[in-house]
């Protein structure tokens, strides 16, 4: 995934809606100093604006540090004060030199 937050990889379906649908696996090779970012969709989606400026409010909080420090940014900075009507889930891995 590049820093736009658009997979090149094309998505498989839900596996919740649709458990029997085949899936692929796709192999990243990730050099040392890299971190990945895992999220679900609750992280970037909001009704109220569009899912391009949650992914260009997740691009820019996503900067060097540890993922610890990484998780606790974009957290405070993309989820509102407000209830939140969907489920989040981030995961931040980094990988030592």
């Amino acid at each position: 995934m590049d820093r736009t937050g658009i997979s090149p990889t094309p998505a498989d379906l839900p596996p919740g809606d649709y458990p029997d649908a085949p899936r692929r696996a796709t192999t990243i090779d990730l050099p040392p100093g890299s971190t990945m970012l895992l999220y679900t969709d609750g992280l970037i989606e909001r009704r109220d604006r569009p899912l391009l400026d949650g992914v260009r409010l997740l691009h820019d909080e996503t900067t060097p540090g540890s993922a610890d420090e990484l998780c606790s940014r974009i957290t405070t900075r993309l989820l509102p004060d407000q209830d939140i009507t969907d489920d989040v889930a981030v995961l931040a891995i980094s990988l030592t030199d």
